[in-house]
């Protein structure tokens, strides 16, 4: 049962407080057919190796980049990498000089 509703507005045409009142509702409900008055029976999850799996390919990748970078090659590499990438350390960027303000066409 859904019960009455009252509720006010202002009413502009006329100038006032308005009231209006929905009456109650009562609604019937049946049981469909189709799935029957029984409890629906819930199956487990299958317990999947996924989540422990990747957990395992984190841990050994991040040791494989921590062991890696111990090697006489490492500082080589990121040097080449910087190289290539544009990327300077920033006393090398540094060209001593200002632009204008406003400059001039």
């Amino acid at each position: 049962m859904i019960p009455e509703l009252r509720f006010q507005w202002w009413n502009p045409d006329e100038e006032r407080l308005a009231e209006r009142v929905m009456p109650a509702l009562m609604l019937e409900v049946r049981i469909n057919p189709v799935f029957g008055a029984g409890a629906a029976t819930v199956e487990p999850a299958p317990h999947g190796l996924a989540a422990p799996l990747l957990a395992a390919l984190v841990a050994v990748s991040i040791a494989l980049v921590l062991w890696l970078g111990r090697a006489r090659w490492a500082p080589r590499l990121a040097e080449r990498w910087l190289s290539r990438s544009g990327a300077r350390p920033h006393e090398e960027r540094r060209t001593g000089r200002l632009l204008p303000l406003n400059p001039r066409p």
